[in-house]
């Protein structure tokens, strides 16, 4: 398993051109299993800066505490509705219609069609 490293990205950008003129050098000295070590991580960096950058190299923005808890909540709420149809389809779909998800989550059942609930 490889360590987490933690570092900005010009950081990686800065070591990965150290690590190519290593590999040069390396591979011109013929030594092979360190030229090998500085490949591997030569790919680590790469698939970390593959993570971290978003579209046209952009840094991705980290998503906020309150959009991480609305997604969370997005997606449970979606679970259990799936829970749901697997019982019972019409409920699942009554639930489908009238809960609300967003910046804000709410169940909005239509007011024409009033809901008696029987627990």
């Amino acid at each position: 398993m490889e360590p987490e490293v933690k570092m900005e990205i010009p950081a990686y950008k800065h070591r990965l051109r150290e690590l190519r003129e290593e590999l040069e050098h390396v591979k011109a000295s013929g030594q092979v299993e360190r030229g090998e070590r500085i490949e591997e991580e030569i790919e680590a960096l790469a698939r970390e800066l593959t993570r971290a950058v978003g579209l046209g190299g952009r840094n991705r923005r980290a998503a906020s505490d309150s959009e991480r808890a609305r997604l969370n909540v997005t997606r449970a709420i979606k679970t259990a509705v799936r829970l749901i149809s697997e019982e019972d389809k019409s409920l699942a779909a009554f639930f489908t219609r009238t809960i609300k998800t967003g910046t804000f989550c709410a169940y909005q059942p239509d007011p024409r069609q009033p809901v008696l609930w029987d627990l």
